[in-house]
């Protein structure tokens, strides 16, 4: 089941959690931008978190982490949906820093494309992947909207 956090301890909760299923600091992850956050809940545990931030009208990041299992298809249905169906989104972006092979490998099993670098552009000067998913692309969406 999703939970959206609706207030700020619950945020604040939810970013933490992904933060360090991450490794990174929660102003890394979020900055000074607005932002959501959701839970993905199983029988009444956390089993991981998604963030939705830096929305620029027809584009939104995405980031997510979790516990093994932790995502099912209908769940991966509900956290497309949201930023393709909800917020009309055409394209979702992930940034990976390098060296993390299993979140790159992640992203390109749930269907973003490798898109570029971002020199220097993680903390301590590490090399940045950006991968994008644009609604066509997006095998998860019930319907797919062109």
């Amino acid at each position: 089941m999703i939970v959206p956090a609706s207030t700020n301890q619950e945020k604040s909760a939810l970013v933490t959690y992904l933060s360090g299923k991450i490794g990174l600091a929660p102003v890394d992850l979020v900055g000074c931008s607005p932002f959501e956050i959701v839970g993905v809940v199983r029988g009444g545990d956390l089993m991981g978190a998604v963030l939705y931030t830096r929305w620029r009208e027809k584009s939104i990041e995405m980031a997510c982490a979790g516990e093994p299992g932790w995502l099912t298809p209908a769940a991966l249905k509900d956290l497309f949906a949201y930023p393709f169906q909800r917020l009309g989104a055409y394209t979702v972006l992930s940034i990976v820093v390098r060296r993390n092979d299993r979140a790159r490998k992640f992203n390109e099993r749930l269907g973003f494309k490798h898109l570029g670098v971002i020199e220097s552009g993680a903390s301590k000067g590490e090399d940045s992947i950006i991968y994008s998913m644009t609604r066509p692309q997006c095998r998860w969406l019930e319907e797919r909207i062109h």
